[in-house]
């Protein structure tokens, strides 16, 4: 058995918009992904853009093979969710890991409200947002730039 964490209330309380889905890893792991999943459009054109001050130049390239998609994630995680549950996951929403657990320099699980979760494995998918890993320098921490200019 393994367990999904989720710091959401629920599976689609992300209600965000406007993100892109390349789907090779997922039609590898669930067949007919592309038909069965929650996904929205299916991208197959291309504009990438070059900005000066004074001119544009713009590369425009179509795809038909279905490779992305523009998806929302209040649909597309709670598919997610059944995924796993129907896989065999418990999956656990609103809640917060406080630390990861380290027995003999081996993370092997993690502590949630002060209490161990014990894993075998333990994969951290925080996103953008890298705290617990920095916490635990399994990341060096971004630099950022102090300021920016363009020429």
């Amino acid at each position: 058995m393994f367990c999904l964490l989720s710091g959401q209330i629920s599976p689609e309380a992300k209600n965000l918009s406007g993100g892109r889905l390349y789907t090779a890893a997922f039609d590898a792991l669930f067949p007919d992904f592309s038909r069965s999943a929650p996904l929205e459009r299916c991208i197959t054109h291309e504009k990438l853009s070059a900005l000066t001050a004074e001119t544009s130049t713009t590369l425009s390239f179509q795809h038909p093979s279905a490779a992305s998609y523009s998806v929302l994630r209040a649909r597309l995680d709670p598919w997610l969710f059944l995924q796993a549950e129907q896989a065999g996951a418990q999956c656990l929403t609103a809640t917060q890991v406080d630390s990861l657990h380290v027995e003999n320099g081996v993370v092997s699980g993690v502590v949630i409200d002060g209490e161990v979760l014990s894993a075998k494995a333990v994969v951290i998918a925080e996103g953008a947002n890298t705290l617990l890993a920095e916490q635990n320098k399994l990341l060096n921490q971004i630099t950022r730039a102090r300021r920016c200019r363009w020429r």
